[in-house]
């Protein structure tokens, strides 16, 4: 793909405040889309984003959207139509990983990381698709993790969260194929941050030991999937789980 072959094209990319989101905002750009950035919190980050991105290209835009609320999500989409006149791809990296242990975890830590996880992406991949079908179809795609296929521990919340918007993702996939909107997922290994070296040294040694790859998931390594697959190169290409993690899934642990 040429750094030009999104042009005219509009995507809209979801928690751009964290390192994932920001990753693909700034690489679909670069690649010559029109880009809405959305964010929920801390402005202070998002717009120090939009400043940096505008200087990349001015065909960036930003705008604040809890994705737990239907109404916000509806101007969202009405405003990046409004600003670049049309929605043609959706990348939703948002979500919330906490930990809690199953024994002591309450309903509400249930409740939110299935609202901030799935109920979102449930409400953005619905109206995102509604615009869509009106003019001919586009590409969603929603940030999974791998923990959709093997849990962590004191994360049954997220891992049942994730596990279920891969199958949403799959049964979208089939309803919204007569409309030409293909829908995927990207599953992300453990993905690289500032400091995680620091905060979770036991883990960062244990995954790099038994990636086949040796090194953790970086942020560019996801936005360059989901470039793809919302690529022209990937038009035969919807209801897949596209696992990003060097080749940990492979290998079999007791080898």
């Amino acid at each position: 793909m040429t750094e030009q072959s999104f042009l005219g094209k509009t995507v809209l990319v979801t928690a751009v405040t964290g390192n994932v989101g920001e990753s693909i905002a700034e690489y679909f750009l670069q690649h010559g889309a029109n880009v809405m950035l959305s964010f929920r919190r801390n402005e202070k980050v998002a717009s120090a984003l939009y400043v940096r991105l505008k200087k990349l290209s001015p065909h960036v835009s930003l705008c604040q959207c809890d994705l737990t609320c239907e109404f916000q999500i509806r101007f969202l989409i009405e405003s990046t139509i409004g600003r670049f006149g049309g929605l043609n791809a959706v990348v939703n990296a948002a979500g919330s990983y906490p930990t809690h242990s199953l024994l002591s975890m309450s309903y509400h830590d249930w409740n939110s990381v299935m609202d901030d996880n799935l109920n979102s992406a449930f409400l953005l991949l619905q109206h995102s698709a509604n615009q869509m079908r009106k003019t001919g179809g586009g590409s969603i795609i929603n940030i999974a993790s791998l923990s959709a296929t093997f849990p962590s521990r004191e994360q049954s919340h997220y891992s049942s969260a994730k596990a279920a918007l891969v199958m949403l993702t799959k049964a979208a996939a089939i309803e919204l194929a007569p409309h030409n909107i293909r829908v995927n997922a990207i599953s992300p290994g453990l993905v690289y941050r500032d400091g995680i070296e620091e905060a979770w040294p036991e883990g960062v040694k244990r995954w790099s030991k038994n990636c086949p790859l040796h090194r953790l998931v970086r942020p560019i390594d996801i936005a360059k999937t989901a470039l793809f697959l919302s690529s022209m190169d990937a038009d035969f290409i919807t209801g897949q789980n596209y696992i990003v993690d060097g080749g940990v899934s492979a290998v079999n642990p007791g080898a």
